[in-house]
């Protein structure tokens, strides 16, 4: 799971907090720590906004571009194709340098003078956010043209790789993430910025219906929009490059993003690939069988819930009119019913089998607020939901038995503060025992032991007092030590009659039984590979050992 501080801090301030902290902190809580990995941006390269882009007089493939970068205009050329729709780009000015043997300076190049280089994410040590030159936008911050592009912390940002063990994939996000660690530091969760908007939008109840064919065992929620452009903002192609998944498709680098901001499964589908013309309404049917649940539209199946969607009607930038789906499905019941019925799956079973985020309304608004922030798209408005009637989880737990679990004395009120915390519902009562609610984003949590484990962790296990040993004998006679004594009784008489006693291996020699004439096991129970050649073969008698 990669992460970078920049996106924790939508979730959780950590401004104050230092890098060395925050690698100390992962692992105490059980997220390790795998790499950490600090961006610089070299200095003297700063913010610049292009005045004008003309063709080079020389040369086909180069552009002679006015920038100013704050204190001055300088003439730079550039071969990128991509600069003539740039307006804010990243400009090495001379006496940059790029790498250990690269300085900026003053060149003619096939005749026109250039005072610097517009560069492209490579060229500053970043990972690849597309062809050609970077094209920076507001999404960075603020533009101070001439602002060194170091001073940008989304920009210039720690990267994060975290191991996680197979249980937590609540944590398979930057909000899990950050939650676990708003327990870990005592610093309260922020909420998603999600922005308003007065646009007047057709009720999405008015196309479009949701209809239930049994009961589904999970959660969805629907909306649609019209999109009329669509692009990738700069810091979300960055953060998208840092984690490996960055795409040419830019819906799909959207979806992308809020799947690993949020947690929340998300589905994109073109409505015009189920759209029947004569009807007036789409009709979404969730149909379930056999504990699957098949997505359909107007006929068409769009996805299994949990396991896999339909390709061919998946949403591209090409999409006009997209419908967005979110999901959630108990991950039990998506994994026997994989296995059970050998169904095919795609890339996001792996996040449905770990555990993904139900609260599917922070995934449509976080996703609704960056499609609306940089695109020009207009929502319908509304959503349409079907929500599983399965009771959650409840646990009774008693804070004594807690403190005598980990050894050490916890207070019920830390021990309320640090469940509630990591998203746990608790029902206190002033009396030692209460109720926990479990969420469904911890389906790994059974019993008092898991539970103590999720304080153990925010409190530190180095926190913990070691305490010796302690072993209280107990009664323990029951019929299976008076069977025992009874058998050791018997034996000791007999022993004391003069009876020898005979132990020997079930193993023993398959000649010596047949020379004897006593039964043999079938050929195929022979051991293949024996001890020693004379115990080749299951004894059939106990007589051949005493002869």
């Amino acid at each position: 799971m990669i992460i970078t501080r920049t996106w924790l801090n939508n979730f959780i301030d950590i401004e104050k907090i230092s890098n060395e902290k925050l690698y100390e902190t992962f692992n105490s809580i059980g997220l390790e720590v795998d790499s950490m990995k600090t961006y610089y941006i070299p200095s003297k390269v700063v913010i610049g906004e292009i005045i004008s882009c003309e063709k080079h007089p020389n040369a086909d493939k180069l552009n002679v571009c006015q920038i100013n970068v704050g204190d001055a205009t300088h003439q730079i050329v550039c071969g990128a194709s991509n600069v003539v729709d740039a307006k804010y780009v990243a400009v090495a000015t001379i006496g940059a340098k790029l790498g250990d043997d690269f300085e900026i300076k003053k060149a003619t190049l096939r005749g026109v003078e250039s005072s610097g280089m517009v560069c492209s994410s490579t060229e500053l040590g970043l990972p690849n956010t597309g062809d050609g030159i970077m094209i920076l936008d507001e999404s960075i911050g603020e533009i101070v043209v001439g602002k060194e592009l170091n001073e940008y912390p989304k920009v210039a940002d720690t990267v994060i790789e975290l191991e996680l063990t197979a249980n937590r994939g609540d944590c398979l996000s930057v909000h899990g993430v950050a939650r676990d660690l708003s327990a870990a530091l005592d610093i309260p969760m922020n909420n998603l910025e999600y922005g308003s908007d007065n646009k007047i939008k057709l009720g999405l109840a008015r196309v479009a219906e949701l209809k239930n064919s049994g009961s589904i065992n999970g959660r969805l929620k629907y909306t649609m929009v019209n999109i009329d452009e669509l692009h990738t903002s700069f810091v979300i192609s960055l953060r998208l490059a840092f984690i490996n998944e960055l795409q040419t498709d830019n819906l799909n680098n959207i979806v992308k993003y809020i799947i690993h901001t949020t947690g929340v499964i998300i589905r994109a589908y073109d409505v015009t690939d189920f759209l029947v013309e004569e009807e007036d309404k789409i009709t979404i049917l969730a149909n379930t069988k056999d504990n699957i649940t098949y997505i359909k539209a107007n006929g068409k199946e769009l996805s299994i819930l949990g396991v896999n969607h339909n390709s061919e009607a998946i949403a591209t930038d090409n999409s006009k009119k997209v419908i967005f789906e979110a999901s959630y499905i108990n991950p039990t019941l998506v994994t026997n019913a994989v296995s059970d019925n050998k169904l095919d799956t795609d890339e996001l079973y792996y996040n449905t089998t770990r555990g993904s985020e139900p609260d599917l309304s922070m995934g449509i608004k976080y996703l609704t607020y960056i499609l609306e922030s940089y695109n020009e798209c207009n929502f319908f408005d509304g959503v349409l939901s079907s929500d599983d009637d399965s009771e959650d989880k409840v646990i009774t737990v008693n804070d004594n038995e807690i403190s005598n679990i980990i050894g050490k004395k916890i207070e019920k009120s830390k021990i309320l503060s640090i469940l509630i915390a990591l998203g746990f519902k608790v029902q206190s009562s002033a009396e030692e025992a209460f109720g926990v609610t479990i969420p469904k984003f911890r389906h790994d949590i059974e019993n008092i032991q898991d539970i103590t484990e999720e304080i153990v962790r925010i409190i530190g296990i180095n926190n913990i007092e070691a305490q010796p040993l302690k072993f209280i004998e107990v009664p323990r006679i029951n019929t299976i030590t008076n069977r025992y004594y009874a058998k050791k009784a018997f034996r000791q008489r007999a022993v004391s009659a003069s009876f020898d006693e005979s132990i020997s291996y079930i193993f023993t020699d398959k000649s010596l039984l047949e020379k004897y004439n006593f039964p043999i096991v079938k050929e195929e129970l022979d051991i293949i590979n024996p001890i020693t050649e004379d115990l080749n073969t299951l004894r059939t008698t106990i007589l051949l050992n005493l002869l």
